[in-house]
């Protein structure tokens, strides 16, 4: 046995009869014996655990009728299964109606009671039925939109069904949780009454308010206010750009967030998203390709890989464009002049208005169908009717069917692989996922090292929420004698979303990168500890680490004051990260 393998030995079997410094690493006794059961089982039944760890492909299909409602009673010899026009063979097949997920007890509402100094980023709630994510954005939505859509939400919470588990996040420069899951109508009213809002510095017109020129343009010389007019073009095109990358980045931190939790998850996105393609030359860049100087972007390719991270969660997107039903600023209060000066009451300016608000329309209502159809969600758009919206996209995706296969071609090339659903003898209409890319989770690792930082730096930010693909507990010692005046923390990871692989010797290796993101008490960044661990283990300490979980530690030393940690946890073969908030003392 090799060194790494001896050490890893001993500090599992000190792990494991709970003798390792400070004897805090977990729950103990029955408690962490039964909840251990339960979580191991959460995480491996996850969509993101069994792609990266069996590479089985997961599929919710929403089957209705020509009138809208779900059909039920349906089995798996109805269903035929395609990839790239390959018939698959469906080895899992499940059905979720409203809250009978057999075999899943009532959700807590309450966060559980750790013990002092162990923290970890397993959910408390145990979902029985579809879980629903309202996400309020106000980076890419105007304040007088907000609003609106705020006392809307306010009204369709109260009489939300007191069984759809639902969290709320809003988006502005950064992502936040304001609440966590939770089927309390009151709790959620609350929340959504206390949200204000927030103005975005990376929308042209971030108030809402009509058209009025605030420069004056209309006085300037024609050349110069050509000038005038194609600098803030690409002011707002780069402004553009940061909006859409921030929403990206968002989006598939929610993915992480969510990891855990299995089931289908339904986003529903109260937005006025953004275009997916910009050109300048178009006065209010809304076509095919952004333009900002002499740099061209096209977010097409982000924006699958974003949905492709979304599918992989089973989360369904429903967009919800909370501009409701609208109409150019040609029929608004305004002076009869655009923001450039120019006059909206002219035949032409106003043909030119009427054009491009229609072409910036369709192009982001095309972002949100785009990003709906390849989840397997829905979006809605001309509508003011947005709680109505947003029961239809918690009545819509509270049914389902869930199909699993194995892919027949073994091939993992990375190309995307296209699915496709039927009934064997029915017209009913069926959504589902377009598809996935092919991509071994083992070639994470062959990913460069600037890319592989960047997603683990974005997990140790507490700008994000924690993420979840890896799920912990961990004990946080501060300094003594016992731990030779160091900052200890002491890991408990599911082993079983770990990818482990026997080798010639006869052990199962795995690698993984650990990582403690100190910050003050007021969430400034201090500094960043990071180490990593080769394990191999014997057939005996591998049935051990499954049963009981793997074993990770890391030691630090920090002045006296009062600290907030951000830990993290990552498998270097296939990239899945787990992370959690801490708080120590030193004194």
């Amino acid at each position: 046995m090799s060194k790494s393998a001896i050490r890893f030995s001993l500090l599992l079997s000190f792990a494991l009869t709970g003798m390792l410094s400070g004897n805090t690493w977990a729950q103990s006794g029955e408690d962490q014996k039964r909840e251990g059961q339960e979580h191991r089982k959460t995480v491996y039944e996850s969509a993101t655990v069994l792609k990266a760890v069996s590479r089985l492909v997961v599929v919710d299909v929403v089957v209705t009728d020509k009138k809208g409602q779900p059909l039920t009673g349906l089995k798996a010899k109805d269903f035929t299964v395609q990839e790239d026009e390959v018939a698959q063979s469906i080895r899992f097949f499940s059905f979720q109606g409203g809250n009978n997920n057999s075999g899943s007890g009532p959700a807590p509402e309450t966060p559980r009671k750790l013990p002092a100094n162990v923290f970890t980023n397993v959910p408390d709630y145990k979902p029985g039925s579809a879980m629903n994510v309202i996400l309020l954005d106000a980076l890419n939505s105007n304040l007088a939109n907000q609003v609106a859509m705020r006392e809307q939400l306010i009204k369709f919470i109260a009489a939300i069904p007191t069984d759809r588990p639902t969290a709320i996040y809003a988006l502005g420069n950064k992502l936040w949780l304001l609440q966590d899951f939770t089927t309390d109508p009151k709790t959620l009213q609350a929340v959504i009454r206390n949200y204000k809002g927030s103005i975005s510095n990376l929308l042209e017109n971030p108030t809402g308010a009509p058209p009025s020129d605030p420069l004056g343009m209309r006085f300037m010389p024609a050349n110069i206010r050509e000038r005038m007019k194609q600098f803030l073009k690409e002011t707002i095109a780069a402004q553009t750009e940061l909006r859409v990358n921030l929403t990206m980045e968002a989006l598939t931190a929610l993915a992480r967030t969510l990891a855990a939790y299995p089931g289908r998850k339904n986003l529903i996105w109260l937005s006025e998203a953004f275009p997916l393609t910009i050109e300048p030359e178009m006065s209010r860049m809304n076509t095919r390709t952004i333009h900002t100087g002499n740099i061209e972007r096209n977010f097409g390719l982000q924006l699958t890989k974003v949905a492709d991270a979304l599918m992989n969660t089973q989360i369904a997107l429903y967009p919800i464009d909370i501009r409701g039903i609208t109409s150019s600023d040609v029929f608004g209060p305004n002076m009869g002049v655009n923001n450039y000066g120019e006059s909206m009451l002219l035949p032409e300016g106003m043909q030119r208005e009427m054009r491009e608000f229609g072409d910036e329309l369709q192009a982001n209502h095309s972002t949100m169908g785009e990003l709906a159809e390849r989840t397997g969600g829905k979006a809605f758009y001309n509508t003011n009717d947005f709680g109505k919206a947003v029961r239809s996209s918690m009545d819509d995706g509270s049914t389902y069917y869930t199909l699993s296969y194995y892919p027949s071609d073994k091939n993992w090339n990375g190309k995307f692989r296209k699915i496709s659903v039927r009934l064997n003898s029915s017209d009913a209409r069926l959504r589902y996922r377009l598809g996935y890319f092919a991509m071994d989770p083992s070639t994470y690792q062959d990913r460069s090292a600037p890319m592989r930082a960047q997603d683990f730096g974005q997990t140790l930010n507490l700008d994000y929420p924690v993420s979840t693909a890896l799920m912990f507990r961990a004990g946080v010692l501060p300094p003594s004698e016992k731990t030779q005046n160091k900052v200890v923390v002491n890991y408990l990871v599911d082993a079983h979303a770990v990818s482990f692989q026997k080798e010639d010797d006869g052990l199962q290796h795995a690698t993984l990168s650990g990582a403690v993101q100190v910050y003050t008490e007021k969430g400034e960044p201090l500094k960043t500890e990071a180490t990593n661990i080769t394990i191999a283990l014997t057939p005996e300490n591998f049935r051990q680490v499954m049963d009981k979980n793997l074993p990770f530690q890391m030691s630090f030393d920090l002045a006296p004051g009062k600290y907030v940690l951000r830990l993290g946890i990552r498998d270097d073969r296939t990239g899945l990260i787990g992370s959690a908030n801490a708080n120590v003392t030193v004194n």
